[in-house]
């Protein structure tokens, strides 16, 4: 997936990632070149969810209503 922009932001995208890479002991690995653009990668090594059996409830939305 390909995102390009043409204006500039806060700078805060990158910082966020940065801490929340650290305190999921994640890496993160960043490749830039002027005129061309930056890769990020992120790698966190995540486990499996529990599966619990829960009672699943049907919910009516507006549109089912009319």
């Amino acid at each position: 997936m390909a995102y390009e922009r043409n204006y500039e932001g806060a700078g805060l995208g990158l910082a966020i990632v940065v801490r929340l890479v650290r305190l999921l002991d994640g890496a993160l690995c960043i490749s830039s070149e002027v005129n061309n653009g930056t890769d990020i990668y992120c790698a966190l090594e995540l486990g499996v969810a529990e599966v619990q059996n829960q009672e699943v409830k049907n919910t009516v939305t507006n549109s089912e209503e009319n």
